[in-house]
């Protein structure tokens, strides 16, 4: 009765040493897929961050190219109004002449 209750126990302890092993290998196993899941959200977070670099930078261009479109456009104002200030100007002296003709 006792070798019965011996072999029992050895059986026991047979079955937690697997079952140990066993928890051991899955233990590793998920180790890896955490590595795994870490190392792609590490590579995910530069993909992010090399994405928002290249917006910032896009975003700067857009800014600077804006601005110099606007910067262009207030020079062909500014000619357009000298243009007229002159041709007002122009037609000024021109009707005053012709004024002074009419007095003479």
């Amino acid at each position: 009765n006792l070798n019965r209750h011996v072999e029992d126990l050895q059986q026991q302890l047979q079955d937690k040493e697997s079952a140990l092993v066993e928890l051991m290998c899955k233990n590793e196993s998920m180790k890896n897929d955490n590595s795994s899941t870490i190392t792609a959200s590490e590579q995910y977070l530069a993909e992010k961050d090399d994405i928002i670099k290249q917006l910032r930078c896009s975003f700067n261009q857009s800014e600077a190219l804006a601005k110099f479109a606007l910067e262009e456009e207030v020079l062909r104002h500014q000619a357009t109004i000298k243009t007229l200030e002159e041709r007002n100007d122009m037609v000024y002296e021109s009707e005053l002449s012709q004024s002074m003709d009419e007095c003479d």
